[in-house]
């Protein structure tokens, strides 16, 4: 919760950054989803192991209030689920 809601861009950015940073990567494509939230795909490693890892993330803000849902792991698993499994899930949360 934050104490003002002008503030949800910033921390919805800042969000983004250290999530892309958790696993040293970079964000493949970034795009507006419903209800003003924004979907990114990203790649990176994962810790010592240096294992291929993709992240997909939505991001929303509701008043004061800021949510981040988060499919991350091995890249070949992630692969596997397929977007459109990741896309349920995300759209399955019901912010109010």
């Amino acid at each position: 919760v934050l104490p003002d809601a002008a503030l949800a861009p910033k921390a919805l950015q800042a969000m983004k950054i250290a999530l892309v940073r958790n696993i040293n990567g970079s964000i493949q494509s970034e795009h507006a989803g419903t209800a003003g939230s924004v979907d990114i795909a990203a790649t990176g490693t994962l810790g010592r192991s240096n294992q291929p890892a993709r992240l997909l993330a939505r991001f929303a803000a509701r008043e004061r209030r800021v949510y981040q849902a988060i499919v991350v792991g091995p890249a070949s698993a992630v692969d596997a689920l397929g977007v459109d499994a990741a896309d349920t899930f995300f759209t399955s949360l019901k912010l109010h």
